[in-house]
Order: C-alpha cells, then structure tokens, then sequence
C-alpha cells in the first residue's frame, strides 16, 4: 500500500488527516491510520490501525465514520483485544454483539434512541397508571369508611332518639313507636371497580396512546367519585351528626334533671321545660353549620379547581400531583419487572432526574443534607462542619438543611447526625436503575465504595475521575433494578467565600446503600490501561503521525453491583 493511496481513501470518507482525526500513520511499525475512540471504562484512547490491504483500511475507515456519526446514539463501543499495545485487534461492539459494516447500517432503518425513549416514556406512564390505581383505591377505601362511620353514628344518633322520645313519653304517660335501625341497603354505596383488570392492562400494555388514553380514563372515574352527590352528602352528614347526637345528649340530661326534681307535668312547668329544651337547640353549634347546598357547592369549587390544573401537566406527573395535592400514604409502584436490558446512559439519568423531580421539597432537602453529613461522618470532619454552622453566613443553610442537628458539642452533634441518618433512611425514597449503569470510584482498603458513587455531570460514560499513579480506578457495573438515591445537587462551600455554604448545580452522585446492594469482583485482575499521545509533523498540507508515545498507565478493576 502506498501512501497515496490512503490518503484517497481518508478523502472518500471526509477525513482529511489534517486537523481531525483520523490522522495518516508513517513510522516505524509500517502504514496506517492514527485513530482515537472514547471507551466506555478508560475514557479517551489513542491508538494505531495498520491494515494489511486497501480493503481493510476502507472497511476501518468506513466504520470508523459510522462511529464517529452515531456511535454516541446507539451506544456503539470499539473494544481491543490488549489495553496495553499501541497498534491492537479492534472490534466494534453494540449489546455485546461483534458488529460488521452491515449490521450497523441495519441499526439505521429502526432508530434505536426513539424506541428506548418511547420505552422510557411507557414506563413512566405505567408508574403513573399505578399510582392512579392506588389513588383511586385509596378513594374507595375512603368512601367505604365514610360509610360505614356514618351508618354506625346514624345508628348511634336514633339510639339517642328512641331514648330522648322514650323518656318524653313515659313523663306524658304515652307509648311511641321506636325508630330502626338503618341498613347498609339505605346509604349511597361506591362503586366496587374491578381494579385487578385495569393493573393486568397497565402491566401488559404497551402501547403509547392506549396507556395515555387509561390515564384520563382513571382521572374521570376518580373525579367522579370525589364529586359523587351521595358521597358529599355522606361527608356532610358525618360533620352534621355528631353535633346532632350531642344535642340530644343534652336534650335527654335537660329531661333527666328536669324531672328528677318534678314528678308530674303541670301547665306552665311543662312550658318551661319546653322553653329549656329550645334553648338549647338555639345555643347548639348545629345553628352555624351550613346548609348541605352551601358545602356541596364549595366541595364542587374545590374539586373541580384541583382536577382543572390536570391538563396543563405532564401526563407522567399526574399520579404524584393527585398524591400530593391530597396528601396520600401511597408507596412507589414495583415496575422491576418490566425494566427493559440495554437501556442507555442518557436514558437511565432521565429516568433519575424524573424520579427525584418528583420528590416532595423536603425529601430533595434530606437527601442533600444526608449526602453532605455522611461526607463530614467520612472525613472526620465534624469540628470543621460545626464551625459552619456557627457561621452567621449559614443560618439559612442551618436552618434549611441542618435544624435537627446539634452543634453544641462534638458528641451531640455524631448523635444527632446518627439520628438524622437512622430516621431518614426509613423516609428516603430510593429510585430503581431503568438499565446496567457504570460509575466509578478510587481505591480503598477494601475494594468497595463509599456510600455515594460519583457519575458524569456530561451524562458520560467514561470516568471522570482520575488516578494517581498507584491508583486502582474501580469500575462498578450497576445491575438495572438496583435501588440508589440520586442527588444532582451538592452542598460545598464557597470557593471564593471561605466558611460560606452554597448549593452546587448539576454535579450528580448517586447513593448506593450497602444494604441495598452486593459488590463482588468481576475480574480479578487489574487491568492496565495505556494512555498514548500521538508525535506528529506536518507534511504537504497533511498531518502525519509518526510515532505513539506513552503518555501513563492507569489501573482499573472491574466489580459488579447487584441488588440484593
């Protein structure tokens, strides 16, 4: 091969071997290209492809483009057959396959970021599905209560009567007719949904618009059971009927008192206590309470303003919108066994900034306060956090993020820090990965991480963590399903305000609790990793590599996180 000839080929495919790569190599392990990729553990790599005929170079070259074009889009990775060596074997790999110029072409015809999005988007409208399930539930369950507590008072309350007439009629020596008891047949009963169904559907289903169309579905019937007239009536009358049960209370005390000191009813004494009786439904609470078209009326303004807000929402908040507006104890919904493999980085981090977007304000703050303790609990560092905070700088920080902890003294504050930590790991809601992840972490005593794994603010899946140079860069691969708490924010204090607390944006860490969670090694062996830098020159308008130069060696081992 001669040079000419590569330097038409490198033309063909855009390259110009001058200022981008790839560059044309000349030197002295033959003739090639000078060539660099991103790996997806090692980060940015340089090395030498020397092929042995035209048309290996032009099936590199040809690749070579396809990757640089759409390799970061349908997470396409170059993968060597030896780390260390300037000039390896290659091969292009995407989910574990060997890939030739046709396979990846064929990736082309069904665009792969749309489905893994549109599956993303699926799985966020499922969760959405559920928690409606669950809200909807949770009405049901409230409407059976309102019934069953009001048919127990109403029952209560013509007790009460049955004793108030007993006694007016045996002082007026005559007999009445004892009201009955009411039976469950008499009350507005909600309606008992077949609500395994609709879960057997959101499950099963995997269609986009079917699934939208469930969700305002679900949205109507709920809203119909809040704004339900029997159901508002219930909820009135059982505002109404303890005052009413409390009159006759007093009503039956005024008669037991009354003829306690008369025996028999005469003219004006049985006026007066007529009189008595009067009174005391005038002074009753019962005078103030508003009329049942009065309460129905707001009850209806208050509901209909809630579910009014609902289509200017995303569709994948409207379950934690119903939820929080209502203040319901509603677990996240399990959606493990429909996570999908091979889901992208990008995916997977949407999917974490989605969950914690949709965490209450409280939950974020915890979150950043428990990730900022656990750092000073690690680096020994509580002299120092306790200075802050008796800085007049970070009051509001103290009182944002810090209330609950004692500064006072050095053992007060590990206390209270331990109780933060002990009550927050019960109210801290975990995320659950929608696909494998890497995150990366140094060397320590025992191979494993700390409680908090740092990923790339870029949303990248190279380290962006550097090693010294007897460092172990530890590679973990993340099992989708494992439970880890995102944090896109950091406490830190001010670089250009010394003992000034502030809040860092976009530098993204996740913690992984241990007790979630199981480290083992996935290779034993360290891996070494050769980082080169190409010499080049330039020569007729072209540049030219004549040499790679190792630059330093960088020490990874591979672990896996799994859930446990």
């Amino acid at each position: 091969m001669k040079k000419e000839e590569l330097l038409k080929l490198l033309n063909k495919y855009g390259f110009y071997s001058f200022q981008k790569e790839p560059f044309l190599y000349e030197g002295k392990d033959g003739i090639g290209f000078s060539y660099s990729f991103k790996d997806p553990f090692y980060g940015q790599l340089t090395r030498l492809f020397l092929p042995n005929s035209l048309v290996e170079a032009e099936d590199f070259l040809a690749k070579y483009y396809w990757y640089k074009r759409y390799g970061d889009v349908y997470s396409v990775f170059f993968v060597l057959d030896n780390y260390r060596s300037a000039h390896p074997n290659i091969r292009i790999e995407y989910q574990g396959n060997d890939m030739s110029l046709n396979d990846l072409n064929q990736l082309l015809i069904e665009p792969k970021e749309k489905k893994e999005k549109d599956k993303a988007y699926i799985r966020k409208v499922k969760r959405t599905l559920l928690l409606l399930l669950e809200v909807l539930k949770e009405k049901l369950r409230l409407q059976n209560q309102t019934y069953h507590n009001l048919l127990k008072l109403t029952n209560n309350y013509i007790d009460k009567e049955n004793e108030f007439q007993d006694k007016c009629a045996r002082y007026q020596k005559r007999v009445v007719e004892p009201l009955k008891h009411v039976e469950s047949e008499n009350f507005d009963f909600a309606v008992d949904y077949s609500l395994q169904d609709y879960e057997n559907e959101i499950r099963q289903n995997e269609d986009i618009e079917s699934l939208e169309s469930l969700v305002d579905s679900l949205v109507d019937i709920i809203y119909h059971l809040e704004i339900d007239e029997g159901y508002l009536q219930n909820k009135y009358e059982l505002i109404k009927m303890p005052l009413q049960i409390q009159l006759l209370k007093r009503k039956i005390q005024i008669l037991d008192d009354y003829f306690s000191r008369k025996k028999v009813l005469f003219g004006r004494k049985e006026d007066e206590l007529e009189k008595t009786i009067l009174d005391a439904e005038q002074e009753s609470t019962l005078q103030n309470i508003v009329s049942f078209e009065h309460y129905k009326s707001n009850e209806e303004k208050r509901i209909d303003e809630k579910y009014t807000v609902i289509p200017d929402l995303d569709i994948r908040t409207v379950g934690d919108f119903l939820v929080e507006f209502d203040n319901l104890k509603i677990s996240e919904p399990v959606l493990v066994d429909h996570i999908t493999d091979n889901v992208s980085f990008e995916i997977v981090m949407e999917n974490l900034e989605h969950d914690y977007a949709n965490l209450s304000r409280d939950e974020q703050d915890r979150l950043l306060a428990y990730y900022y303790l656990w750092k000073q609990v690690d680096d020994q560092s509580l002299e120092h956090f306790i200075s802050l905070m008796n800085n007049p700088n970070n009051i509001m920080m103290k009182i944002k993020y810090f209330k609950d902890i004692d500064c006072s003294s050095l053992e007060g504050c590990l206390r209270s820090i331990q109780n933060f930590f002990d009550r927050s790991g019960e109210l801290l809601k975990p995320s659950i990965l929608a696909g494998s992840i890497n995150v990366f972490w140094k060397d320590n005593s025992d191979g494993n991480p700390d409680k908090y794994l740092k990923v790339s603010s870029k949303r990248s899946l190279a380290p962006t963590q550097k090693a010294g140079k007897n460092d172990v860069l530890y590679i973990g691969h993340v099992e989708k399903g494992t439970l880890v708490y995102f944090i896109p924010n950091e406490i830190v204090e001010d670089v250009y305000n010394e003992d000034t607390l502030i809040l860092s944006e976009k530098r993204p860490f996740m913690l992984l609790p241990h007790e979630n969670c199981i480290i083992s090694d996935k290779f034993s062996d360290i891996i070494r990793v050769v980082d080169f830098i190409p010499k080049k020159e330039n020569s007729d308008q072209i540049t030219i590599v004549r040499d790679l130069v190792e630059n330093k060696v960088m020490l990874f081992k591979q672990v896996n996180v799994e859930r446990s």
